[in-house]
């Protein structure tokens, strides 16, 4: 029986509850992977690289110090959501003080290139790059319009190998476990 996507949800969210102890340091190891993953981008790449990424809600992958070493790298310009008078931006972040922790609508603006990053978190990814999120379709709005390397992130017992997908569900091109 194929489960819709509103019962992986439920699932994904019961399964991270039973798995909490363990998440700090499986959120350790995929920020060792993604730091080095960026680390090979740098010492090939342009002068600069854009990185969007999130700060985490409770229970996704802890990604804070990673997004502390963005912060303090000088060739990064690391970007965040913030939400302004009901309508989602984004933010070129050169401060300590992350202030967001919220979703947002679009990056255009940012004008990320191919060999600029993206870190995207989920509730489930599949091994095919399907990605179930919390429902609200943002993630999907933005990689859309996203030319740049879209990074799924997430525990190891949140890739399965099938997500059911919609014309409106976009893909991620990788996904880092841990």
């Amino acid at each position: 029986m194929i489960k819709t996507k509103e019962d992986l949800r439920k699932t994904a969210k019961e399964q991270l509850s039973r798995h909490s102890a363990s998440l700090k340091t499986k959120s350790e190891e995929i920020s060792r992977k993604l730091n080095s993953i960026i680390s090979k981008s740098l010492d090939s790449s342009r002068s600069a690289i854009k990185i969007f990424t999130f700060l985490p809600l409770k229970r996704e992958v802890d990604i804070k110090k990673l997004n502390k070493w963005l912060i303090d790298n000088p060739k990064i310009e690391m970007y965040l959501p913030e939400k302004v008078k009901n309508a989602w931006k984004i933010t070129r972040e050169s401060s300590s003080e992350l202030k967001s922790n919220e979703i947002f609508e679009n990056l255009r603006e940012a004008n990320f290139m191919s060999d600029d990053i993206a870190i995207i978190p989920g509730l489930l990814f599949s091994t095919k790059g399907d990605r179930l999120g919390r429902g609200g379709g943002t993630y999907d709005r933005y990689l859309k319009s996203c030319t740049c390397i879209k990074i799924g992130i997430c525990f190891d017992f949140q890739l399965i190998n099938t997500i059911p997908t919609e014309s409106h569900d976009e893909k991620v091109d990788f996904v880092i476990i841990g």
